[in-house]
């Protein structure tokens, strides 16, 4: 069974990534964890799904761990994008591919920017 793991670190993420995980979360052959900060939640409980909290500001070793046996990972694009690029960085070095959904276009350049 493939392992899906969603996370959004805003309203707007979670806004972007609802109908994606809508239509990924009832497939047989995929499991969904959607981790979420706390001003994403409401947006996540509002189109019943359910979330478990991911905490603000998390060591990316927390990250590694978190993605250990994850097939896929699928996130949001928030900005400033130091969580996400945490994620995406962790998941790059575990060979998980990686969806970033985009919520608006504006500075969309720098939601992707490492430093």
């Amino acid at each position: 069974m493939k392992r899906i793991f969603a996370h959004a670190n805003q309203p707007g993420s979670a806004n972007a990534l609802v109908p994606h995980i809508l239509a990924l979360r009832d497939l047989e052959e995929m499991t969904l964890e959607v981790f979420s900060a706390p001003s994403a939640q409401p947006v996540f409980h509002s189109h019943g799904i359910e979330t478990q909290l991911a905490p603000e500001q998390v060591p990316k070793e927390g990250w590694d761990a978190w993605l250990a046996g994850c097939d896929l990972l699928l996130t949001g694009t928030s900005f400033p994008p130091d969580l996400e690029n945490a994620l995406w960085s962790c998941a790059r070095r575990r060979d998980v591919p990686t969806v970033a959904v985009l919520d608006q276009s504006m500075d969309y350049a720098l939601r992707f920017q490492r430093d």
